[in-house]
């Protein structure tokens, strides 16, 4: 099959002339290929492969591709159109990195643009997979064909068992002898509590760590935590929505402030890819859910669980949320039938009446019994307020007694009523009137027109955000303004201001409490004089602190005064400067200001030598990295990046390992240069986040 390949691709090739052609006209060469090339078609994916240059890319032939679809359970096709389709291309691009064999000595780690590292041989073999058909150049790059797809890492259990966070896991696992199931062959994605989130749930319960990693019951929790069907990503997660685990309950999938969540458990590491599955690190156990739904079927509320199974409403109470539901007994449901003279057959004939009926008890809002104030109107799912009333002990809800409070679900709050809710309605009946009631029936005698008045300050500098809007409302200072700015709500106040805003055009909205809304166009400009803008170029360093940068402003209100700092924020010369990055800041008159980034380049060259004897563990790193098998009588370390700038230095204070915190360093390619009595070793890392 190997020579198969080579032998179609170099025909394509010979006609062609490959070097000529850019890495995506190779790849349409070959039809031996065609699965590559689909998944490639991605915009990001198509876009990455025609604009580099110096990309390696490893091109997995249709038959390696068919095989690793199955072997996830998936077909070609859906293989193809999945997350994890992007994910496994994205392992065999290396991106700024034309690698050849024919270059190569010994083993060179590249990182991939999946942002993880791959191992290339000098024997023409990537991590533990041989290459078909190597060197196949092209304008942009080099291609080489492969009869099988390259593993991502070792397993599910590996991961778990290299991770500093799932100490006790492991050990669970160990004990309940899953570790060759998670080591085994297929698609499954685990939630991962770490160490201290077993350590947090043992002591709420009560436990010991040993009560809970050496007990068979374990294995319940665990199920729980594990998706043994697909490998999932975060991205797959969220657009399901909800999975079931293993267990067979219902995991739901949240996002909150950019930030993911199982049920209740915050995913703090996601997306952590291994050949059989994917892995998500938790900070909580999950617990299986225990919604209103639940909570209604406990309190042995047979009619109105039957009725809200039989209008699907029972399916929105059995999702994440924040409800009150005011539940009538079965009593209670058979009592409003009486006094309606309504058979169960005659309601269920009209369902949508029978729905608004049923959603005039639900409130999209938690409402413990000490939330429930007198004269308080709650605005139910109907779109029909119910009153509150409260006197001498006892609570009525749209004038039904309260008469079980504050049972807990996951999703909210659960109150037993004696009787079913009626709405209440009054509100003005002034057509013409701003809160005018399309429903209301008894005029409160509420009705007004808001009054509103606006004043505003200009932007200072061109594109600035320093604009500034006033807002009066004459007769309703209590009310809520809303500002939106082309089409997005920006801003939100109660005392009238609007700051720090951009020119254009903001549209205020305004609502009181009694729910009357009028809207008000206000422009925000920037001044007539041009904006203040910044050239700015540099000269490289030559390793002697020589490089220099300079200022060139322009627009704005003359003088100006321009300032440089390095990446730490210090203020520094325009010369003598060391490679590195810069910020350059120009002020005018009028105080506005640009600021610019600039590279101070160096002609350093780092040359990596042979340093094969020396490990460095993680690699690539976020964090703490050791090397191991120091040579015997080194005199000093020195780790510098890839423009020769010196990170750290160490001398000999013991022997056979060191270890250093890379966590804040940038993310990027280091060198590791050990000085011994024989000669310098060189071995390079990166920081990856």
């Amino acid at each position: 099959m190997r020579l198969f390949t080579s032998i179609l691709f170099s025909l394509a090739l010979v006609a062609s002339g490959s070097a000529q052609l850019t890495v995506l006209e190779l790849l349409a060469a070959a039809p031996s290929n065609s699965h590559f090339n689909d998944i490639v078609s991605n915009d990001d994916l198509n876009s990455l492969l025609d604009s580099e240059t110096d990309l390696t890319v490893l091109v997995p032939n249709n038959d390696a591709i068919d095989a690793y679809a199955a072997a996830m359970g998936m077909t070609t096709a859906d293989f193809i159109a999945s997350e994890s389709a992007v994910d496994m291309a994205l392992y065999h691009i290396v991106p700024n990195e034309a690698i050849m064999f024919s270059e190569l000595s010994g083993e060179s780690v590249a990182t991939t643009a999946l942002g993880m590292p791959i191992s290339f041989h000098e024997d023409e073999v990537v991590n533990a997979t041989d290459v078909a058909a190597a060197d196949l150049e092209a304008s942009n790059g080099v291609l080489h064909l492969l009869d099988e797809v390259v593993a991502l890492s070792d397993g599910i259990y590996q991961w778990l068992d290299a991770s500093t966070q799932h100490n006790y896991l492991t050990t669970a696992v160990n004990f309940l002898g899953l570790d060759g199931a998670f080591s085994a062959i297929g698609a499954g994605t685990i939630f991962a509590p770490t160490d201290q989130a077993i350590l947090a749930y043992a002591d709420a319960n009560g436990l010991s760590i040993i009560d809970i990693v050496y007990n068979p019951d374990f294995l319940d929790a665990l199920l729980v935590h594990s998706v043994g069907s697909a490998a999932l990503t975060s991205g797959d997660l969220l657009a399901a929505g909800n999975v079931t685990a293993d267990s067979g309950d219902e995991l739901f999938i949240t996002s909150s402030e950019g930030a993911v969540y199982v049920n209740a458990a915050e995913v703090t590491n996601a997306d952590n890819l291994t050949q059989n599955g994917v892995v998500h690190v938790v900070n909580d156990i999950i617990m299986p859910t225990n919604f209103l739904s639940d909570a209604i079927a406990d309190a042995g509320l047979t009619l109105l669980d039957t009725l809200l199974t039989l209008t699907g409403i029972i399916d929105e109470l059995s999702v994440p949320a924040n409800y009150t539901v005011f539940a009538p007994t079965d009593s209670a449901i058979m009592a409003f039938l009486e006094a309606e003279e309504l058979t169960l057959d005659e309601l269920l004939l009209d369902v949508d009446g029978l729905s608004e009926g049923l959603l005039l008890h639900v409130v999209n809002d938690l409402l413990a019994s000490t939330d429930l104030q007198d004269g308080d109107q709650l605005m139910t799912l109907a779109g029909d307020a119910v009153l509150v009333e409260a006197a001498e002990g006892s609570v009525m809800i749209g004038g039904a007694t309260v008469v079980q409070a504050d049972i807990l679900a996951d999703n909210g709050i659960l109150h037993l009523m004696g009787a079913v809710l009626t709405p209440y309605i009054e509100g003005c009946t002034d057509e013409d009137a701003c809160n005018y009631d399309d429903d209301a029936t008894v005029d409160d005698g509420s009705c007004y027109q808001l009054e509103v008045t606006t004043s505003t300050v200009d932007n200072v500098c061109v594109d600035g955000e320093d604009g500034v809007i006033y807002v009066e409302v004459a007769n309703a200072p209590d009310a809520i303004l809303l500002a939106d700015y082309q089409g997005q709500q920006v801003f939100e106040t109660e005392d009238g201001v609007f700051s720090g805003l951009l020119s254009g055009t903001y549209v205020i909205h305004v609502e009181d409490t009694a729910g009357c809304t009028t809207s008000v166009a206000v422009e925000i400009n920037d001044p007539t004089s041009p904006a203040l803008t910044l050239t700015v170029s540099s000269t490289p360093d030559d390793g002697s602190e020589s490089g220099t940068i300079t200022a060139d402003p322009s627009g704005g209100v003359p003088p100006y005064a321009v300032y440089i700092y390095d990446a730490d924020g210090n203020e520094v010369a325009d010369a003598y400067l060391p490679a590195g990055d810069y910020f350059v800041k120009v002020q005018d008159d009028l105080g506005c200001s640009v600021t610019v980034l600039v590279t101070v380049e160096s002609s350093v060259t780092v040359v990596d030598v042979d340093g094969a004897s020396m490990v460095l563990y993680p690699n690539p790193t976020r964090g703490t990295i050791e090397i191991k098998n120091l040579p015997a009588r080194w005199t000093s370390l020195h780790v510098m990046n890839v423009a020769g700038r010196e990170m750290l230095a160490m001398q000999p204070l013991a022997t056979g390992s060191l270890q250093w915190d890379a966590s804040d360093w940038p993310v990027g390619v280091y060198f590791v240069q050990v000085v011994g009595e024989e000669g310098i070793s060189t071995q390079r890392f990166s920081v990856v986040r």
